[in-house]
Parts: structure tokens; C-alpha cells; sequence
């Protein structure tokens, strides 16, 4: 059962699952497939944010039932190449996929990505996230998960 304890909203899942299936349809079929995130209109830019917040849940969330590292390395995958590889947050959330996938070495590479992305300094949540991939560590949601918003 979902509840408050288990860190995933019903009313979350209702919101996120439709959205991303209805997105992805009307790529797919109304503007004959893929579309590069920066010729989008607003609306379907968010596609991606709920790409990578799927993602970020599938890979951090405090209830093992919930964790999905392989399904978080993909749909974070595709929220990567919706905003072309160069959003800070969307690579953050590559990496913690790929940790709790177990592949720390991909981990560690798509981490510098963010923090080279983002600009920030080593004192950055990213570069915090850097130092527990290097050791084969996962980010759970309780390390400050969404630091983007």
C-alpha cells in the first residue's frame, strides 16, 4: 500500500504516470517522433522535468519497492537527451541511477558531468554526491533529494 511513510504520493504517481505517457504519444505520433527539447513548446518541456523526477524516485526513494536502478538509468537517459546532455539537475539524476544500478564508475563519470555543468563549487550537494559515488555509495532520499528546486 502507498502511504505517507512510504515517500511516494498516490496522488504523485496519478500525476507523473499519465503525463509522461500522454507526452510521450503526442511526440511520437502528432509531430512524427522525437524533437529536440529546445524546439518544444513550453509545455511539452516539462516532459522532461517528469522524465527526471521519475527518475530521481526510481533511484533514491526510501522504500526499496519503489527503487528501480535500471528503470531510472533509462528514463533518466532520455530526460539527458531532451535537454541535450547539459542540464546539471538531469545529469545529477543520471548518476544516481546509475549508482543505485550499481555502476558507480558510469556514477562517478555523469556526476562530474553535473558539477561541471552546474558551475559550482566542490562545496556543492553535487560534488557531495561526487564523494559518496567514488566510495560505492548511494544517494538516498533523505541526502537532500532536489536540491534543483
Amino acid at each position: 500500500m502507498l502511504d505517507r511513510s512510504s515517500g511516494l504520493s498516490p496522488i504523485l504517481l496519478l500525476a507523473i504516470v499519465p503525463a509522461i505517457f500522454l507526452a510521450g504519444c503526442e511526440l511520437g505520433a502528432e509531430r512524427g517522433g522525437y524533437i529536440p527539447f529546445a524546439q518544444r513548446d513550453p509545455a511539452v518541456k516539462a516532459f522532461a522535468l517528469l522524465l527526471n523526477y521519475y527518475a530521481w524516485i526510481l533511484a533514491t526513494n526510501g522504500v526499496a519497492a519503489y527503487r528501480d536502478g535500471p528503470a531510472g538509468v533509462k528514463y533518466a537517459k532520455a530526460a539527458c537527451a531532451d535537454t541535450s546532455w547539459k542540464n546539471a539537475a538531469v545529469l545529477d539524476t543520471l548518476a544516481a541511477s546509475y549508482a543505485r544500478d550499481g555502476k558507480f564508475d558510469l556514477a562517478v563519470k555523469w556526476q562530474k558531468a553535473a558539477i561541471e555543468a552546474s558551475g559550482a563549487g566542490s562545496s556543492s550537494v553535487f560534488s557531495r554526491r561526487l564523494d559518496l559515488y567514488e566510495e560505492h555509495e548511494l544517494c538516498s532520499s533523505g541526502q537532500s533529494a532536489f536540491p534543483w528546486f
